[in-house]
């Protein structure tokens, strides 16, 4: 145990407050997100067609006369196939049966459970999983499985710091996807479709194979941290008392995993730590939440974090801007620099916090972009893309008019403008939601206030 804890403290600078980590499979560790939705796709697509064709039938023997034209005029029965909001409303993360009638009966069709051995053509919610199954299978035989590269970087690095990992997934396939992508070897414990019955546990949304698979790795639901992409899952994680629920926004859920209880979301992982997720533990267990309304702060280099305007090499830093840096990447915050001169890497060296940015476009890296003497929306636009975040959930911070400008314009979550180049009211007027003289004794809750403030607008 001493051994254990001092490369736990090697790790992440600290003991941690959490033992283990459970994540779902499709959307979090591998990218099968889009083999399953083809795989439904065929099979809902293929029986909506079949359904619609016996009702024509049975309408033509009522009015023979009627050809499927007429009949669908008159009946308004047109075709209206499975679309991949479908796939996230009715589907994502719950047990494939489950799935089959959550999506038919938004569709106003009722079908008996049948058996669970039901062939595939059977008109029944087993014989249609059966069949999604089925075809699911024969797409991964031709088309390789990738995990994503974040993901399974930290996974890697919780392994190393002696960290459980394990897996709860819906799928009856995981074991077979996990083994085939070459990720078998890194978990160690996988609750799924096919033992979650056989433990008569509930599926997602309810919490239970989350517990089982903490359970199995001999950790306590305090302790634990739980990664999921889809609002089923996410809901899973926030009906117990979890650690920390993280939500990946793949489909650019951001605010349907919010809503459905996530304590952290994020497009992708990137480049975050452990450290991170201790210090969101530590968040939620100090004043009961981490930060919900921002993924995401973009600075203007131009006497936001230097005090000139138009001379970078050499120029003093502002420290209280400094120091809300090295606060919001201590949070799990991302951060980018946003500059229109072509100085931006070597005045944030000079300044000490190149190390604290992720992402930073100027005039000499910004890809398709014309080189202006002023940054204008697309140069914000390309720096939240590089970090995997959008606009909606990304704070713009800047002193000139043109930059507060090009934040509102680009609809991004909050536009702060620091008046050290014109007065609060200029800003203010050209959007900014908020304006200061300087970030002084500000905290970062404060965006966060500001942040759900503008949304309940």
């Amino acid at each position: 145990e001493l051994h254990e804890w001092v490369c736990l403290k090697r790790a992440v600078g600290r003991i941690p407050r959490y033992d283990c980590v459970i994540f779902g499979l499709d959307g979090v560790i591998t990218q099968t997100v889009v083999v399953h939705q083809m795989a439904w796709k065929a099979t809902f697509d293929t029986y909506l067609r079949f359904h619609q064709q016996r009702d024509f039938e049975e309408f033509s023997v009522r009015y023979p006369s009627t050809n499927f034209e007429d009949y669908l005029r008159m009946t308004g029965n047109h075709f209206k196939e499975f679309t991949g909001q479908d796939y996230l409303t009715y589907v994502d993360g719950k047990p494939r049966y489950e799935a089959v009638k959550s999506f038919l009966s938004s569709r106003g069709i009722d079908l008996p459970f049948g058996d669970a051995c039901d062939p595939l053509g059977a008109e029944t919610l087993s014989g249609l999983g059966n069949a999604k199954a089925n075809k699911f299978i024969e797409i991964l035989e031709t088309d390789a499985i990738q995990p994503y590269p974040s993901t399974l970087r930290l996974i890697k690095e919780l392994r190393a710091a002696g960290i459980r990992v394990g897996v709860a997934s819906s799928s009856e396939n995981c074991k077979h996807v996990l083994q085939i992508s070459g990720l078998d070897c890194l978990i160690e414990t996988c609750i799924d479709g096919v033992l979650s019955p056989a433990m008569c546990l509930k599926g997602k949304p309810a919490p239970d194979v989350f517990i089982a698979a903490a359970d199995k790795l001999g950790c306590r639901p305090s302790r634990t941290v739980v990664f999921e992409d889809s609002a089923a899952g996410v809901q899973a994680g926030s009906r117990e008392a979890f650690a920390l629920v993280v939500g990946l926004a793949r489909a650019d859920n951001h605010e349907e995993l919010k809503e459905a209880g996530a304590d952290v979301v994020m497009s992708d992982w990137g480049t975050h730590s452990l450290t991170n997720l201790d210090h969101w533990i530590h968040q939620k267990q100090s004043c009961g939440r981490t930060f919900f309304s921002f993924d995401a702060v973009l600075f203007d280099i131009s006497a936001v974090i230097l005090q000139a305007t138009n001379a970078p090499r050499g120029s003093e830093v502002h420290p209280s801007t400094a120091h809300l840096i090295k606060e919001l990447r201590a949070s799990g915050i991302r951060i980018g620099v946003v500059a229109s001169s072509q100085d931006c890497e070597f005045a944030l060296k000079a300044a000490g916090l190149f190390h604290f940015v992720e992402a930073f476009t100027d005039n000499a890296i910004s890809s398709g972009i014309e080189p202006k003497l002023k940054p204008d929306v697309d140069h914000y636009y390309q720096a939240a893309k590089q970090l995997c975040c959008v606009p909606c959930r990304t704070v713009v911070f800047g002193a000139s008019v043109d930059v507060v400008q090009a934040g509102a314009q680009g609809s991004f979550g909050l536009v702060v403008g620091l008046a050290y180049l014109v007065n609060r009211e200029q800003l203010i007027l050209n959007g900014a939601d908020l304006a200061y003289s300087d970030w002084g004794d500000h905290i970062i809750n404060d965006l966060e206030t500001a942040g759900k403030l503008k949304l309940n607008k």
